[in-house]
This record gives structure tokens, sequence and C-alpha cells, in this order.
């Protein structure tokens, strides 16, 4: 009888002070000249961000795609050894209730010695909005968590 109280117990404590956090992943590598960033990112969330309160204002896929664009435009910035990098989009696709977004730009060499990243991406529209970076670069690998308090970060390799 304790043990089954005891379980009990457990899984009504773990589902009260369940909560969802929203997280978007980013991940980042390098092939020769070419950058690489795939995005998994909360469907409608992102939804809500680059519509007006989830309204889209265009009806034409194309046009619906721009936006997108414009969003990550003016809201995740990669530079690479201190020149922007123009990041276009490969593919756009839904991985469950997620977006999965490949971007990709072109490097003006292959050698990155610094990595600067400015990245607002939800953080105005969700509260507890955390964007993860994992950077696949130089055989090296490094990770870090993005939210409203650290919206830029540099990477020297």
């Amino acid at each position: 009888m304790k043990y089954i109280f005891t379980l009990y117990s457990f899984f009504f404590l773990t589902t009260i002070y369940a909560h969802d956090i929203p997280v978007a992943h980013f991940d980042i590598s390098q092939k020769a000249k070419i950058i690489n960033v795939s995005v998994e990112i909360d469907q409608f969330a992102f939804e809500q961000a680059y519509t007006e309160n989830g309204k889209v204002k265009c009806t034409q896929q194309e046009d619906i795609q721009y936006q997108m664009a414009d969003y990550w435009r003016s809201h995740f910035r990669l530079k690479i050894n201190g020149t922007i990098v123009n990041l276009e989009f490969k593919n756009i696709g839904t991985v469950s209730h997620h977006y999965k977004i490949e971007l990709g730009g072109e490097l003006k060499n292959e050698k990155i010695k610094q990595i600067g990243i400015q990245n607002t991406c939800l953080l105005a529209e969700l509260p507890d909005q955390s964007n993860v970076i994992t950077a696949y670069i130089n055989d090296k690998k490094r990770g870090f968590r993005m939210t409203k308090d650290r919206q830029t970060i540099r990477m020297d390799y």
C-alpha cells in the first residue's frame, strides 16, 4: 500500500509542477565555404510572431514565405569574422508541432576565427522563451542559451 501511495504521489506532484518551457533550437555548422543554420521552433509561437496576432496579412504562399524570411532577417543575425552573413531560406518543413527551418549562407573564406550572434526570435512574444544555440565549427561543439537578458553572444575559435 505504501508503494502505491508513493507512486501515486510522485505522478501527482510531477503533473502539478509540469509546465512547458518555450525553447527554440538553433544548430550552426560549416562545410567548406557554406554556413548552415538549422532551426526547430514552435509552430504556433512562430506564426504568432511573424503575423499580426495569428492573422496572415497575405494569401499567396510566396508572400507568406517572404513574411517568414523577413522575420528572420530582423531577429537573427550571424557575423563570421566580423562580417554579416546573408542567410537565405533553403527549406521550411514541419515536424510534429514545430517548424524545421534550414538557412544557409556563403562565407568569404573557410577559416572561422569568430562568430557573433544576435538572436531575438520569440523573445518579445513569449515571456519565458529560450533560444538554444549549438555551434559545430572547427571540430568543436559549443552551446549557449539566449534569453531576454542575453540576446548577443560572441565565440572565438
